[in-house]
């Protein structure tokens, strides 16, 4: 009994680094070293983002349940065994008391000849069911495709509007400078010092919020690629300069949302596995036929004391289910006229969709033309607002209004080509445009042998 409390301390102690081991918490991705591009983040966030895999695993599964629909097909075979002891009292007469011992084994086969069709609705309706699944996880590709896409220009965005609030600072310090140089001199009042001055610190405020801007961007592409929040990555820089993209053809566009679109192709399978669910319902109280057969060995006493087969055909025709098969039917039928209702409320929110986002596209396109011409107004202004200011000719009140014009001029031009750039990529998703045309996705195929495609990275199984 003493040596429990030392044999207890040799077995913490052994534990305990074991303990620790399995408690440290899982090391935080490395932050990415060089500046990644759209392409680079894309990949990072397939391998890392978990609500894709989770789908990808759910069409997966899908794919099991047509193997599941297609095992009606295939006879059943089962064996059975069972050994027995038994005693029971004689009475008068010349039989003697004594233990029995039994023992029989029992091999059982069954088959299903014919349902009215049952079975192949259940197959159809499954392999329906596998394609909802496949065009879902497609969907939710492209829909981390486009969020990604888009953290990646509101960085780069933020990252101009940085630059705006630089070059806003940088002019607001020449300005405050020449204030005070022409009030040392007499040329000007205080006043101008200190409206110079407001301005000033105006743009300073400006630019501590255009950081800020810039790490919230930073931190929720992070996210999205599957690292911390406070991970310090880098961005290949958009060319400002880069040319813009045509106006699309509406038609072309919209015949692609009603066909291509993977939610279209997601809400027509689910249809088609309703209708064949309806199918089933319809045929699941028809009559069947079912061969079955057995083969037996049986022990009395000596092994074995007989043998035994049977073979047979069965014909089931249910009468009476209390009403059990009208009501499934109706369910059956209602689901599927729902399913039918969804897949119209698709078909117009498609639509719809499509038809916004070329109309914001136009709208920016538009904007664009329409900032760079009041940009290249302002910076004259600003000029030659500055010029009258060094001669005595305009006053502050008049070289602050130019100077704000002009940061405005620039955060739109850049804002408006961002616009530009997010319209475009929401066009392309809303008409179905393949957002990730540089990758194979793997496909939700499974077999016996295995899933047939390349499990995402980290998965644990084999």
């Amino acid at each position: 009994m003493k040596r429990y409390p030392l044999c207890l301390a040799w077995f913490a102690l052994f534990l305990l680094p074991l303990a620790a081991a399995a408690l440290e918490p899982t090391p935080p991705a490395a932050a990415p070293s060089a500046p990644l591009s759209l392409e680079e983040c894309l990949r990072m966030a397939l391998e890392n983002n978990p609500d894709t895999a989770a789908l990808l695993h759910a069409g997966r599964a899908a794919v099991a349940r047509i193997g599941e629909s297609r095992s009606s097909y295939w006879p059943t075979a089962s064996l059975s065994g069972s050994l027995s002891r038994s005693y029971a009292e004689a009475g008068t007469g010349r039989l003697k008391s004594s233990p029995q011992n039994g023992s029989q084994a029992t091999l059982s086969t069954e088959m299903l000849l014919w349902d009215f069709g049952n079975r192949k609705a259940g197959v159809e309706g499954s392999r329906a069911s596998s394609e909802a699944a496949a065009s879902r996880y497609r969907a939710s590709a492209q829909d981390l495709a486009l969020s990604v896409t888009l953290a990646f220009q509101n960085l780069q965005g933020y990252l101009w509007d940085l630059e705006v609030a630089q070059k806003t600072l940088e002019l607001a310090s020449t300005q405050l400078e020449m204030a005070r140089n022409r009030e040392a001199v007499g040329l000007a009042p205080r006043a101008d010092v200190l409206r110079a001055a407001t301005q000033e610190a105006d743009a300073r405020l400006a630019l501590v919020q255009a950081r800020s801007a810039v790490e919230s961007g930073r931190a929720a592409l992070a996210v999205l690629l599957g690292l911390p929040a406070d991970t310090p990555l880098s961005i290949r820089e958009i060319p400002r300069d880069a040319p813009l993209p045509a106006l699309p053809d509406w038609q072309e566009g919209r015949e692609r949302a009603r066909t291509v679109l993977p939610e279209i192709q997601a809400a027509l399978a689910s249809e088609r596995a309703l209708r064949f669910a309806l199918r089933s319902a319809e045929t699941a109280y028809r009559p069947s036929v079912t061969l079955d057969g057995t083969a037996g060995l049986l022990d009395g006493g000596r092994w074995p004391d007989r043998k035994s087969w049977s073979v047979g055909a069965f014909l089931r025709v249910p009468l009476f289910t209390g009403f059990f098969k009208s009501w499934k039917v109706l369910e059956a039928r209602e689901n599927y006229r729902s399913g039918r209702e969804d897949t119209r409320a698709v078909l117009l929110s498609a639509e719809k969709n499509a038809w916004q986002a070329r109309l914001d596209l136009e709208e920016a396109l538009h904007s664009v033309e329409a900032s760079e011409a009041l940009l290249r107004s302002a910076e004259e202004n600003a000029a030659v607002t500055e010029g009258r200011y060094r001669e005595g000719l305009a006053t502050m009140v008049d070289l602050v209004d130019a100077t704000t014009a002009l940061s405005s001029a620039r955060l739109r031009a850049v804002r408006s080509r961002l616009s530009v750039l997010q319209s475009f990529a929401r066009w392309q998703r809303a008409t179905g445009q393949n957002l990730l045309p540089a990758f194979d996705l793997p496909e939700p195929t499974l077999s016996l042998k295995g899933d047939g495609a390349s499990a995402p990275q980290g998965d644990p199984s084999p």
